[in-house]
């Protein structure tokens, strides 16, 4: 009697858990997650207006293109 008892806890739990991913899934995206700090001068864009490179595995920098021409034009001083 207890082993039915359990299996249908875990098969219960089980379908709690989906449901649950379910219900997160599937929630919109807020603004403030479409948004993100340029990583040189830290002023918030939305994330379509930013280009975004990753170093190494896990840390992702987003560069906003003011800060993409400051550099290319310290770039063209220095070089040329």
């Amino acid at each position: 009697m207890l082993t039915y008892l359990a299996v249908i806890f875990v098969i219960a739990l089980v379908a709690f858990v989906l449901y649950g991913f379910g219900i997160i899934m599937r929630r919109p995206i807020s603004p403030a997650q479409q948004a993100d700090k340029c990583s040189l001068c830290q002023v918030t864009f939305e994330k379509t207006r930013l280009v975004e490179r990753r170093v190494g595995d896990s840390k992702i920098l987003y560069f906003c293109a003011a800060c993409i021409q400051k550099l290319q034009q310290d770039l063209n001083r220095t070089v040329g």
